[in-house]
């Protein structure tokens, strides 16, 4: 059995790791989405930008708590699961993309394409 004390510790430990992600997500996603707005003006690339940013990152997050707290049965855990993964994922190709894009090291042709869409 494992005292409270460490799975508190965990539990603070995932949540801080979480937070730090979604952060980093949320300034790569920007980026991402204020490119692929770029033959709007710029004042509609930064809003849109961040209506996508905060529904990408909200989401993510209302999945989580979500599973976490108030979805009970089998098939709102696997769908939420399912959702989870998909957030996750696109917040992953964001920041690799984001990272590439930043030290200028070229990009495949899939992220060219993720940006132009």
């Amino acid at each position: 059995m494992i005292p409270k004390s460490n799975l508190r510790k965990t539990a603070i430990g995932a949540m801080i790791l979480l937070c730090a992600l979604t952060l980093l997500s949320c300034v790569s996603s920007f980026v991402i989405y204020r490119n692929g707005f770029a033959d709007l003006p710029r004042q509609f690339q930064t809003a849109l930008a961040l209506c996508c940013v905060v529904a990408v990152e909200g989401c993510f997050a209302w999945l989580l708590y979500g599973f976490a707290t108030s979805f009970s049965s089998a098939v709102e855990r696997g769908v939420s699961m399912a959702g989870i993964v998909f957030l996750f994922s696109t917040m992953a190709v964001n920041i690799v993309t984001h990272y590439q894009m930043a030290k200028r090291i070229e990009l495949n042709e899939f992220q060219r394409g993720w940006i132009e869409w």
